[in-house]
């Protein structure tokens, strides 16, 4: 189905901009079509299905009744049918597709132009560590749909505290939460994520929250 996969998503993230609008069109092989549109990785309404409509089949009484010159023509069409399938229909997908998009586009430019532009952010290339300063200390935030994520062999969490230092190692469960507390009154925190790779490689992001 139209679904992206994780290398698509973070080809995306890595060449495009966040508020980027993409189609992707998915062809089964009996025929039908699955359209969607997308901004980053997250898929819009609507969706589009197609499925051609099947041939219409002549009845019994008029095979028998026609004559041979036209099941001979009928036979030619049937083999151009096979040589070239669904040339039309397929045109008029890709055509009721990009006038869709257009439309969808058309409508978003005119609701950005009536409201103040929002500010723009940058593409989740890491795994976006951040710090926000809470009533009794600190939420530690990642982005737990980073595809790095899927392929590392162990996430460590470090987190310094008025000298003191804490690791983590964040199974899948709390990976996938994508945030964790820290109880401190300590007004300055650093901390950092580390991802291990089966290969032996590594990537890290180290961040400070100072007052």
């Amino acid at each position: 189905g139209a679904v992206l996969r994780d290398d698509e998503i973070s080809l995306h993230q890595r060449f495009f901009r966040a508020r980027d609008l993409f189609l992707l069109l998915e062809v089964e092989p009996g025929g039908a079509a699955e359209i969607t549109v997308h901004r980053g990785a997250a898929p819009l309404e609507p969706r589009w299905r197609v499925v051609p409509a099947p041939a219409p089949r002549r009845g019994n009484g008029e095979t028998a009744n026609a004559r041979p010159e036209d099941i001979a023509s009928a036979g030619r069409a049937a083999s151009h049918r096979l040589r070239s399938p669904r040339p039309r229909w397929l045109a008029l997908l890709l055509s009721a597709a990009i006038l869709a998009s257009c439309a969808y586009l058309f409508v978003q430019s005119r609701r950005r132009a009536a409201s103040p532009a929002p500010r723009v952010l940058a593409p989740l290339t890491t795994p976006s560590l951040s710090l926000e300063k809470q009533p009794g200390g600190f939420l530690v935030r990642w982005n737990p749909q980073e595809p790095s994520f899927l392929h590392a062999r162990r996430v460590i969490l470090r987190i310094e505290d008025s000298g003191q230092a804490r690791e983590l190692v964040l199974e899948r469960a709390a990976l996938q939460n994508g945030s964790l507390f820290h109880a401190t009154e300590a007004l300055a925190l650093e901390a950092e994520i580390r991802l291990e790779f089966p290969d032996g490689s590594f990537s890290r992001e180290r961040v400070r929250f100072q007052p």
